[in-house]
């Protein structure tokens, strides 16, 4: 009976022992796929990390870009101002001339017509 018992507990012990071995089996095969989806992650936050960068640099020279395209467009919108104010003015200064030139070989046609007919 003694024999038995111990036979029993000896078994009880080697079960507990085997499910106690399964167990830690287990809890190391989940840890070490755990810590392959952490490297797995960790690899795939590199990379986005590396987009991220690589974005980060085209928006800067996108930036510059824009700054010297807006400059760009000031100073061309200056230019064009400055053109239309001159050529508004070139137009005025134009008709001045002709109104000039108009009276005055006009008026001396008239002064040497009369002078002519006197």
């Amino acid at each position: 009976m003694e024999d038995k018992t111990l036979l029993n507990k000896a078994r009880a012990t080697n079960k507990r022992f085997h499910d106690f071995k399964k167990y830690m089996m287990d809890l190391t095969r989940i840890s070490n796929d755990l810590n392959n989806e952490i490297i797995i992650d960790n690899e795939k936050l590199k990379t986005l990390y590396a987009e991220i960068n690589s974005l980060q640099n085209k928006i800067t020279v996108l930036d510059e870009k824009k700054c010297k395209l807006e400059t760009g467009v000031d100073e061309l919108t200056i230019k064009m101002k400055n053109y239309e104010l001159l050529k508004i003015h070139l137009a005025a200064l134009n008709q001045r001339k002709q109104i000039f030139e108009d009276h005055t070989i006009e008026e001396g046609f008239k002064e040497q017509g009369k002078n002519v007919k006197t």
